[in-house]
């Protein structure tokens, strides 16, 4: 179901639709916070909080059927793995707020996502989505925050979302070798 109240992306990157279409699990990495991060809980409880809400927003009949966390170090059995970084999870600053004025000590989840195939290599889409609210002074805004992004990702992702056919997937790309790799495999095939 679309949300009233749900806002087009920042930006959004498809590389690989078709991939995309035929995904039924998906599996998401932990998310580092790499800006800021202020807020009541910890970021793994709102790591934890962000799937549920990705799940609650993704998981539909003939669609998709589960969205999970992976365990850090997990490779996940998954059609799709989501990896990524919260750019900055604040709460804001309700001094800020008081001593600035209102449009100040505002609440912001900023969120890049990366999304790869089942070999974690060949991606499908990257992404780009912030909300900004102004500070609440009940309730956890991140919470909130995280909720609205996560709206807007859901909802984004479902749009244009077809039945799968399996034709049109191209074929994962093949393994790179690291230059290091190569150079071993270079001295290997001169002996």
């Amino acid at each position: 179901a679309a949300s009233a109240s749900a806002k087009s992306l920042d930006r959004i990157n498809w590389l690989d639709h078709p991939a995309w279409n035929c995904a039924k699990v998906i599996a998401i990495r932990p998310f580092l916070v790499s800006g800021e991060f202020k807020g009541e809980k910890s970021q793994d409880e709102y790591m934890r909080y962000f799937v549920a809400r990705l799940s609650a927003a993704l998981v539909r009949p003939g669609g998709i059927e589960s969205v999970v966390l992976a365990k850090e170090g997990e490779s996940p059995v998954a059609d799709a793995v989501l990896t990524g970084d919260f750019v900055e999870l604040s709460a804001g600053s309700r001094a800020a707020r008081f001593w600035v004025g209102f449009g100040a000590g505002t609440a912001k989840c900023d969120v890049h996502i990366r999304g790869y195939r089942s070999d974690g290599r060949t991606e499908i889409f990257d992404l780009e989505h912030a909300r900004i609210a102004p500070f609440s002074l009940s309730g956890d805004a991140n919470m909130g925050d995280i909720e609205a992004v996560v709206a807007d990702i859901g909802e984004e992702l479902l749009r244009g979302r077809v039945p799968c056919d399996p034709s049109l997937i191209k074929a994962a790309l093949p393994p790179v070798a690291l230059p290091e790799e190569r150079s071993r495999l270079a001295e290997g095939a001169e002996v």
